[in-house]
């Protein structure tokens, strides 16, 4: 051990043995896990409080020896540097990362314990709404904590606007907002309302298109990142190739979860696509009349063209039903039409 790490390490020294004690065990300065205050407690047959109070008085003797460290205080005005550059706030994984260049061989715990020591610079464990990281000063991270919330609340707003990806949502939120763009980027990936998905995806975690939690959700995504027809064996193999759940997704199970949902088209023998890329539900009469419908009168040659953009029917599966003449006219002109009831 050199450098920094060593600095840090001889500052212990200046606690008592129980104090030291303490102290390495609940910041894990000696490699392993830190430990809670029960599990000290239990190891010196003393009361959780009592652990406390001895964590605390130990901190308290520390910092002043800190305060009068010349070569530490250099250290913590490098890492102070460090989190300014990265917007005051950084996940904790990125922080440790950028302080690696002061050279020293300073270990996370470490550095939690020296925020914790100096108090000129913050540590904040995991939660369920942030994942763990450091921030320089309460101001910084309650901006923080405000630009995540009207960020939360902006992409809600704005969630199902066409062709507007999570990714738009941030650009738009950081203009209107005048924000500094990588402070925009440090808050996202401190707060856990937002995730990236296996695709690449940006936006809110609660979103089923980004972290899909049910059987329906994956087959949509899956449908949706592919935006053309898929067999349902085929979609059982992309969602476990994603690795989109805990559990592989069965044949079957994906199989019944298909024909329930109407987001899901049938169109073809064991093929599936989206509704809202212009599948649509039907008989291959019932797709014929809608085309004609909406198209007007067409040769056979362009119904079938229609139709096969539509459903995976053979062409003489067409041809067939356009012969029903209860349901279809075949003008002079040799187009084809609706018979009006």
């Amino acid at each position: 051990m050199t450098g920094n790490a060593s600095a840090v390490n001889a500052l212990l020294n200046h606690a008592t043995d129980r104090q030291r004690a303490v102290i390495v065990g609940r910041f894990g300065l000696d490699g392993k896990e830190p430990q809670t205050l029960a599990t000290i407690g239990m190891t010196f047959g003393i009361t959780r409080e009592r652990v406390r109070q001895i964590e605390v008085g130990g901190i308290s003797a520390l910092r002043a020896v800190f305060a009068k460290d010349k070569a530490l205080n250099s250290l913590v005005d490098q890492i102070e540097k460090c989190l300014k550059g990265m917007s005051g706030v950084a996940k904790k994984d990125d922080c440790v990362a950028a302080c690696e260049s002061l050279g020293g061989g300073l270990t996370t715990s470490q550095l939690i314990f020296l925020a914790r020591v100096s108090g000129r610079f913050h540590f904040s464990p995991e939660t369920e709404e942030t994942h763990a990281f450091f921030y320089s000063d309460d101001k910084t991270s309650k901006r923080a904590e405000g630009v995540i919330a009207k960020l939360v609340k902006y992409m809600n707003g704005k969630q199902g606007k066409a062709d507007m990806s999570g990714r738009s949502m941030l650009e738009n939120f950081v203009r209107s907002e005048k924000l500094d763009r990588a402070l925009a980027d440090r808050c996202v990936s401190v707060s856990k309302a937002f995730h990236v998905n296996t695709f690449g995806d940006f936006g809110l975690a609660e979103w089923p298109e980004i972290r899909p939690q049910t059987i329906r959700d994956r087959i949509y995504l899956v449908l949706k990142k592919k935006r053309e027809p898929m067999h349902f064996r085929d979609i059982s193999l992309s969602i476990n190739d994603a690795g989109l759940g805990k559990k592989l997704a069965l044949v079957p199970t994906v199989h019944n979860e298909l024909i329930k949902d109407e987001r899901f088209i049938l169109v073809g023998r064991g093929m599936y696509a989206l509704h809202e890329h212009g599948f649509e539900a039907g008989t291959a009469r019932d797709v014929i009349a809608r085309i004609l419908k909406r198209e007007g009168p067409l040769s056979s040659e362009d119904i079938v063209l229609a139709v096969q953009k539509e459903r995976f029917f053979k062409p003489n599966t067409v041809i067939a039903n356009l012969q029903n003449k209860r349901n279809f006219l075949r003008r002079v002109d040799g187009l084809y039409q609706v018979r009006e009831a």
